[in-house]
């Protein structure tokens, strides 16, 4: 069940990545980049013990300023994540089917974020692949911007991919 979800997931984050990493917008393609090596430049294991923890911190600190504008209490005390029981997630007396629903999400998410980035680096390859004169054929024959890439790239750069 992991594998079915992750691996579709993992494919969008690689494929978002790649189509990031490659325009000529250099903000959007340093964002595409930074993506592919950081994420791959961390160590998986590393990734995997801290950055589910990292992410369910997130989330409860989003719903702690969006729930609890009024406190006034550090949300960092000492080595504690202190947020108020109306930001916490799952809440506490939410069913015990909610608690494992939420940490298989996080785990799903995790290892798409890792795994998309290998497939990023894979499909960003693949579509450097492609011979620039047939993209160069597409818009002489009137073909848009983005015409080019879901008719011409796209397809093609698959086979380099795999």
């Amino acid at each position: 069940l992991l594998l079915a979800i992750t691996a579709p997931v993992a494919l969008g984050f690689g494929f978002l990545g790649a189509m990031s990493a490659r325009p000529h917008f250099a903000p959007l393609s340093w964002l595409g980049k930074g993506y592919i090596a950081v994420v791959r430049g961390v160590p998986d294991i590393a990734f995997f013990l801290f950055f589910v923890i990292a992410l369910d911190q997130f989330f409860e600190w989003i719903r702690h300023e969006v729930k609890c504008p009024d406190w006034e209490q550090p949300i960092r005390q000492g080595n504690d994540f202190v947020v108020c029981a109306a930001a916490k997630l799952p809440l506490g007396n939410a069913p015990q089917v909610v608690h494992e629903i939420y940490g298989f999400s996080l785990a799903v998410l995790t290892i798409a974020i890792v795994f998309g980035a290998f497939a990023a680096n894979v499909l960003f390859g693949a579509m450097r692949a492609v011979p620039r004169a047939q993209l160069e054929t597409a818009e002489a024959y009137g073909m848009s911007q983005r015409q080019c890439f879901w008719r011409i790239l796209v397809p093609q750069m698959w086979v380099y991919a795999l």
